[in-house]
């Protein structure tokens, strides 16, 4: 006889086996890709945290006074007592010495005041 019982337990307890270890195999790559997916995931958490401190210290600095008077200089061209805003001839820009030191671009002031400077210099 071709096919007895015996060879078919056999038969049946090989596949059992491969069907388990199939199994087993696609359970372990699944974990493998999970567990590259979640690092993946924790540093890109880390980076964006790190993103989060930098806008934060950012935040706290825009709102000192030390920033409010560094934007003051040089939108509205504000100075505080006691500063001597120095002008060379030739010069770019003008620098003011108090202080703190702060240059301003010649070449962002209205044009009469360009050439006001570059004749008489800041006085």
């Amino acid at each position: 006889m071709f096919f007895n019982p015996r060879s078919a337990i056999g038969l049946a307890t090989i596949i059992t086996i491969f069907m388990m270890f199939s199994g087993l195999v696609e359970k372990l790559h699944k974990s493998k890709l999970a567990d590259k997916y979640i690092e993946n995931l924790e540093s890109e958490i880390a980076t964006l945290d790190k993103q989060n401190q930098d806008l934060e210290k950012l935040i706290e600095y825009m709102e000192t006074d030390a920033f409010a008077e560094k934007k003051a200089k040089e939108i509205l061209r504000r100075q505080k007592d006691g500063e001597i805003v120095v002008s060379l001839p030739g010069s770019e820009r003008v620098e003011y010495r108090g202080t703190k030191a702060q240059e301003i671009d010649l070449r962002t002031l209205p044009n009469p005041q360009q050439w006001y400077y570059y004749f008489f210099g800041q006085q």
